[in-house]
């Protein structure tokens, strides 16, 4: 809620007019890969379902708002715009 708080004073709420997600619907995560083309799974599944995780909360110092295209086969940003402080985790 906060972030989306945050993005909506920097865009302003004609440019953001998405409604706050709400605790159902909002799933952080951070990605740790990107794949690209087609493989088998299963190897990747068994080796993910072994790890134990646990909710955390993160303090984040500084966040931006990433604009970016694929032009190029590949993701890159052309603007950062950045957003507000806070810390996000479970409540």
């Amino acid at each position: 809620m906060r972030m989306h708080d945050a993005v909506a004073s920097v865009l302003g709420v004609e440019k953001f007019s998405d409604p706050p997600p709400d605790h159902v619907d909002f799933l952080p995560h951070v990605s740790i890969g990107y794949i690209n083309r087609d493989g088998e799974v299963r190897p990747i599944a068994a080796a993910l379902s072994g790890l134990a995780t646990r909710p955390v909360s993160v303090t984040f110092a500084k966040a931006d708002l990433l604009e970016y295209h694929r032009d190029h086969r590949m993701y890159e940003w052309t603007s950062a715009i950045p957003v507000g402080l806070g810390t996000i985790g479970p409540e």
